[in-house]
């Protein structure tokens, strides 16, 4: 292939742009950069025949096999993208051929940088989520992510006034049915964003290996090295773990979720720069809000450092006041208040879609009506 590089990765740009989760264009044209040090020209030309909807390698051949390519250098190359993390790629319920699909830059091209970052393109990624990423991704309706509450947190929520259904906690909301019913493939990785932060020199002191992926999801994370195998046992302990310290439980906005991220306010790209905005809380999908029982309340501010959105701020009487334009609830604030004085009420609740097709189906309908 001899076409020009640039124009090779400013079509893969556009491209990826018409995701439901796209790639904006930027002035200075680091997501070209970015693109660049991910894909060589010829994974660019092979991306560009790649959808949502995986593909098996003889059906991508067939656009590639008059420029000279057999079917065995066609699968060949997938293979090799999907090594590298730059598109999805995995086996069918049958397990003996490959099928191949477009990764999104989030979720996707980024989470798939576990143990493969260099400061060069973390300092690009950070760049390109100020200067035209964020905003795709917090405006993006659904959100691929979901805020839930720790169990210690629901178990004192409170049903709305204006919800006439029954008090109860809905099961893709409690974190330990969700492991229940999840695939028995589980995998554990580290922290995509918080090593992004340590190799920029800004990392913080909470725990690496801290997500979990599921079922394909898993598998891909395992078979290309990054991630190991766990028990739904453990996957509980390593969540356990994660709402003690006080990290926001966010799974994929699924009903069987592909993925739980164990959050922090200090280097999960969404959470740290959207905790910069006025109103924060309009970005993400959740099914509660936290509140303060005046009368409960001793003042200590346990709430208001623990809250990873600075949504709780005690006022001049020494009571603690939640913004409910900050509040994502996630309920990291409830458990470790000292007098039971914050609990989470819960809200109109919103079906997650059932699966992440859906879901990425329900974005884009949402983004083209915007154009």
């Amino acid at each position: 292939m001899n076409e020009d590089d640039d124009a090779v990765y400013e079509k893969l740009r556009a491209h990826l742009d018409s995701m439901p989760v796209g790639c904006p264009k930027t002035e200075s044209g680091v997501e070209i950069r970015i693109l660049k040090q991910l894909f060589t020209p010829v994974e660019a030309q092979f991306a560009l025949k790649l959808g949502i909807i995986p593909q098996p390698a003889k059906r991508i051949y067939r656009k590639f096999k008059k420029k000279g390519y057999s079917l065995e250098q066609v699968d060949e190359i997938l293979k090799n993208m999907v090594k590298k993390g730059i598109i999805m790629g995995g086996t069918g319920k049958g397990g003996n051929k490959m099928y191949y699909s477009i990764a999104f830059i989030v979720i996707g091209i980024f989470e798939y940088r576990v143990d493969r970052w260099n400061k060069q393109l973390a300092e690009d990624f950070q760049q390109y989520l100020q200067e035209g990423f964020l905003e795709e991704v917090i405006e993006s309706k659904p959100s691929q992510l979901r805020t839930i509450p720790n169990k210690e947190s629901l178990k004192t929520i409170e049903i709305n006034e204006s919800i006439e259904n029954e008090k109860k906690v809905i099961p893709f909301d409690d974190v330990e049915k969700l492991i229940e019913n999840a695939s028995n493939t589980i995998s554990l990785a580290n922290c995509v964003c918080r090593q992004e932060k340590d190799i920029l020199g800004e990392g913080c002191d909470h725990p690496k290996e801290t997500c979990l992926q599921f079922g394909g999801a898993a598998h891909y994370y395992i078979d290309n090295g990054m991630a190991r195998q766990i028990t739904k046992e453990e996957a509980l302990e390593v969540l356990r773990k994660a709402q003690d310290i006080g990290l926001v439980i966010q799974p994929t906005n699924t009903q069987r979720p592909t993925a739980i991220c164990c959050c922090c306010g200090c280097s999960c790209g969404i959470l740290s720069n959207a905790r910069k905005l006025e109103k924060p809380a309009q970005f993400f999908t959740t099914n509660y809000f936290a509140e303060v029982s005046d009368d409960l309340c001793v003042g200590c501010g346990t709430c208001e450092d623990r809250c990873p959105m600075l949504a709780v701020k005690l006022n001049d009487e020494n009571v603690a006041e939640v913004n409910l334009d900050r509040c994502i609830g996630c309920g990291v604030c409830v458990p470790k208040c000292p007098s039971d004085a914050i609990h989470l009420i819960q809200k109109d609740v919103k079906i997650p879609p059932k699966n992440m097709l859906q879901l990425y189906q329900e974005i884009g309908k949402i983004k083209a009506q915007k154009k």
